[in-house]
């Protein structure tokens, strides 16, 4: 680690290798300062998600958090919702990795989607998201009041793009069928 030159290739390696370690990054952090490695770490921004983000959005995002803080809930979120549910093109990518591990009976350990991943973008995404999980309460909670959320607004989004077609007696019907579909579901 200490050869690393790159801040966000080091970040990189520190948080796999404490992932791994079952440590805390700040030792490894710690024990590179000793090495004398200097490090010019960017803005912590990084981390923060933007200001613009659509409410559907922030509500993927925590559902993410959710999911890889606690992959034995996956089924839970497969059951009610597809990947392609997912507005934010990142986001559906990553729950799509999700669910595909989740068919497979694959093993959905955030270190394995990083290490399966080819697309830098994604991994670092994925390791915020992991990150930031560890401050939420309650986790399948949580998990449960996105999911019904979500399922609202993809319904409102289904009204509004129905309402837009002009057809209102087919609107209704199917308008009334997927609600009733969804809400079987959650």
């Amino acid at each position: 680690l200490s050869n690393v030159k790159n801040f966000v290739a080091l970040n990189e390696y520190v948080k796999r290798t404490a992932i791994e370690l079952e440590i805390d990054e700040s030792i490894l952090w710690g024990e590179l300062r000793k090495l004398g490695v200097v490090i010019n770490k960017p803005s912590r921004t990084l981390i923060k998600h933007s200001t613009k983000e659509k409410p559907r959005e922030s509500l993927e995002r925590q559902l993410l958090e959710c999911l890889l803080q606690r992959p034995d809930l996956i089924s839970q979120a497969t059951s009610q919702l597809s990947y392609k549910d997912f507005s934010n093109e990142n986001y559906s990518k990553i729950a799509e990795m999700l669910w595909q591990k989740s068919n497979d009976g694959s093993d959905t350990r955030v270190q394995d989607l990083i290490d399966n991943c080819h697309d830098e973008k994604l991994r670092g995404l994925i390791s915020n998201l992991f990150l930031q999980s560890r401050n939420l309460p309650n986790l399948e909670a949580n998990l449960n009041g996105c999911i019904r959320k979500l399922n609202s607004s993809i319904m409102y989004e289904l009204m509004r793009s129905r309402i837009a077609e002009g057809d209102d007696l087919t609107l209704l019907k199917e308008g009334l069928a997927e609600f009733s579909i969804r809400k079987k579901l959650s």
